[in-house]
């Protein structure tokens, strides 16, 4: 329980410090490709995570959401 309230503290946080906010799926991404990625996006934040914690960080309906149109990208991630 205590990761999903860090993960959900830290990605409010950096939507509210970062100007941009994408979603994007990577199947069977392996871990050099992912340090290439993060190379590339060196001053970026990425997170990888469970769709159903990131969704309800940005908040599912905008009643929930933390910024404005935020809860768009919550319907994005596929939460099955």
């Amino acid at each position: 329980m205590d990761w999903k309230k860090k993960m959900i503290t830290e990605v409010r946080e950096a939507a509210e410090k970062f100007e941009s906010i994408y979603v994007f799926k990577a199947p069977g991404m392996r871990l050099s490709g992912l340090n290439e990625f993060r190379k590339k996006f060196r001053d970026s934040r990425i997170f990888l995570g469970k769709n159903k914690v990131l969704a309800f960080a940005l908040g599912k309906d905008e009643e929930s959401e933390i910024l404005s149109n935020v809860h768009k990208l919550s319907l994005k991630l596929k939460v099955s």
